[in-house]
């Protein structure tokens, strides 16, 4: 028998939309004086700082569970999926091209962000702090599966993203 799930499963691309987490990203504005590179290292360097990561077992009692970007913020915890949904919700906010990478580090599965930041896409790993091109990706042990944007998902082998319904 398998245990009782609690809560509803909800895509990612829905839960990146949570408009709760405008004051944060009005805050990480004002803090990066309007200079969209700067914003994504406030933004990056806040959630690395203040987002303790905790497995959804410690955290919640489930195997899986994904808190909305807003509760991840006010809780101050979650796993790579919490604090990388809570980047790439704070960043489209203000329209950084930005998107969550499910993939793999190694043989473990993780999730990471990658923003256009100076230029070029890089890698923000919310749950480790380190931040690196993302063309440096695969060097570095990251296998990128798919990309999720708040409106779109795309297997990383496809040039362009799919459309959702």
């Amino acid at each position: 028998m398998s245990p009782q799930l609690q809560g509803v499963l909800v895509p990612h691309w829905l839960l990146m939309r949570d408009p709760r987490v405008e004051p944060f990203a009005a805050k990480r504005w004002v803090e990066a004086r309007g200079d969209p590179d700067r914003f994504i290292e406030v933004s990056f360097e806040w959630i690395t700082k203040n987002v303790s990561f905790c497995t959804d077992q410690n955290c919640f009692g489930q195997d899986e569970f994904v808190q909305m970007p807003a509760e991840t913020l006010t809780s101050g915890y979650g796993d790579c999926d919490c604090s990388a949904l809570s980047l790439v919700s704070v960043l489209w906010l203000r329209g950084v091209p930005s998107h969550m990478v499910f993939g793999y580090v190694g043989n473990s599965s993780h999730r990471w962000v990658e923003a256009f930041y100076k230029h070029e896409w890089w890698v923000f790993d919310t749950t480790t702090g380190g931040r690196f091109l993302a063309s440096q990706a695969l060097k570095r042990g990251y296998e990128k599966l798919f990309e999720v944007t708040p409106f779109s998902v795309r297997p990383s082998f496809l040039p362009v993203p799919l459309p959702l319904p």
